[in-house]
């Protein structure tokens, strides 16, 4: 719920939704935005949108379309000395809010980054 929210995404349509995870930084998004600006240019920060979900420690990454986000989905990239693998979200569902654990939990959130980040 809090990833459809935040990043305004369709229930159950494909999306150009990446995911980072197994990230062991503390600093997840820093680490995923530096991946981004070497495999896409500085210029993309600004465009993509970054959510991170603290409690599966997701990065969540929303690409401008589809066809950019395959140009990421699939690779591994290292940054920092951490390797860390994009996945395409092809589909959202919603469960039920008694079945979902994650809008009980406190999720932090990135919409953008700011050069400084990275």
């Amino acid at each position: 719920m809090f990833i459809v929210e935040q990043l305004d995404l369709v229930v159950e349509q494909q999306t150009p939704l990446l995911t980072a995870k197994g990230l062991s930084s503390v600093d997840k998004v820093k680490l995923v935005a530096r991946a981004v600006r070497q495999n896409r240019g500085i210029e993309f920060l600004s465009i993509y949108k970054f959510a991170l979900d603290s409690k599966n420690s997701t990065v969540y990454v929303l690409a401008i379309n589809e066809e950019d986000a395959n140009l990421m989905a699939g690779n591994s990239f290292e940054v920092a000395g951490e390797t860390m693998p994009f996945y395409r979200v092809l589909n959202i569902n919603l469960r039920p809010q008694q079945e979902d654990v994650y809008q009980i939990v406190n999720v932090d959130r990135i919409f953008g980054l700011l050069p400084c980040l990275v």
